[in-house]
Order: structure tokens, then C-alpha cells, then sequence
């Protein structure tokens, strides 16, 4: 019997665990089995991709549960070109309750990955308002510039996300100047966004 669940346990040609496939499909069911037979949910595939990753991705927040509370490390970057974690992956995603359990867990805020994006940035880039206050709320640094010197605010301002931008105003989020000497009021002027243009001259 030991042996034959040893062999469960093996992964795939492409390094993919038994915890990793049924996270990514999302059988709960499958993946409670395996951490009570003691499976390593820490384990990454080939490419670099954790379990608890590609839960995050899917968006499966049950699965993300119990892969945290056995113990899933929620700050392994992925190996890829960015290396996001996690939450940056579930940011991304738009996945709102997974982004709520993964800061529950104590995700890093202001992680930043290799393309300099920390999840502030990330979610107001993409609209996010619910979970952008979420982001503040936990500690987020309202004020943190990419390397190329953008805010979470210029972000915002850029994809036109009126709510977001309302959001990390009231936060404390300043007009900074990125390396090409922009802020996110020249650019509100040049795009004509009258409602941003207010919103920021009166926070200046």
C-alpha cells in the first residue's frame, strides 16, 4: 500500500504533481486527499509553477485555502519572464475572493516582480477598484513607482479607471514624475479626461 501511494504521488514527465493537477482543474476533493496522505503541495513543475499558483490563476479560492492552511508558500514566484506571485497572478485574473483569501494569508503587498510591477500597480492598471482598497487597506505603498518612474495612479489614469483613480487619491497618492517627465495630470490633459483633470487638480 505504501508503495502504491509513493507512486500516486510521482510526478509527470512535465514535473507536474498529483497536488498540481488537481489544483489546476480544481478538484478540491483531490487536493484534501493528498495533503492528508502528507503531499508535498510545495512542490513546482518544470516550469517553475507551484500549486498554489495555478489555483490563484484559476481562480480557485477553496483550493487556494487549503493549499495555504497545509502550509503552500504564497510568495514563490513563478519562473517565468515576470515571476509573480500568487496574488499577482490572482490580480491579474480579476480574481476578487482569491485576492481576499491570499491577503487574509498574509500576501506581500508590495511585492515587486522582475518587471517591476508590484500588485497596486497591477490592479490599476486593469480597473480593479475592489481590489484596489483592498490592496490599500492591507498596506499597500500608494505611492510606489515601476521602473519606468509610473505610479499606480498614471496606471489608472492611462486606462481610463475614473473609480480607481478616485480610490488612490483619497488614499494619499501623489502626481509623480515618471522617467519621461509625465504625470498623470499632463496626461489626463492630453487625453481630455475632464472628470480625471478635476479629480487631480483638486488633489494637488
Amino acid at each position: 500500500m505504501q508503495e502504491l501511494t509513493f507512486t500516486w504521488l510521482l510526478p509527470t514527465q512535465a514535473g507536474n504533481t498529483p497536488v498540481y493537477l488537481a489544483s489546476i482543474k480544481g478538484h478540491a476533493a483531490i487536493v484534501r486527499l493528498l495533503i492528508r496522505i502528507k503531499a508535498d503541495v510545495n512542490i513546482c513543475n518544470k516550469d517553475g509553477i507551484s500549486p498554489v499558483y495555478v489555483a490563484s490563476w484559476t481562480g480557485g479560492t477553496g483550493i487556494v485555502d487549503l493549499l495555504v492552511n497545509a502550509g503552500a508558500d504564497i510568495h514563490l514566484p513563478a519562473a517565468d519572464s515576470c515571476g509573480d506571485v500568487p496574488l499577482g497572478i490572482a490580480i491579474r485574473m480579476g480574481h476578487v475572493q482569491t485576492v481576499e483569501r491570499l491577503l487574509k494569508a498574509n500576501a506581500n503587498v508590495n511585492y515587486m516582480n522582475k518587471c517591476g510591477t508590484v500588485p497596486l500597480e497591477t490592479a490599476a492598471k486593469i480597473g480593479r477598484a475592489n481590489i484596489v482598497q483592498g490592496l490599500l487597506k492591507a498596506g499597500a505603498n500608494v505611492n510606489h513607482q515601476n521602473k519606468a518612474g509610473c505610479t499606480a495612479l498614471y496606471r489608472a489614469v492611462a486606462n481610463g479607471h475614473t473609480e480607481v483613480v478616485e480610490r488612490l487619491l483619497s488614499a494619499g497618492a501623489k502626481d509623480l514624475r515618471n522617467k519621461a517627465l509625465q504625470t498623470a495630470l499632463s496626461l489626463a490633459r492630453a487625453g481630455n479626461h475632464c472628470e480625471m483633470i478635476r479629480m487631480l487638480q483638486y488633489h494637488k
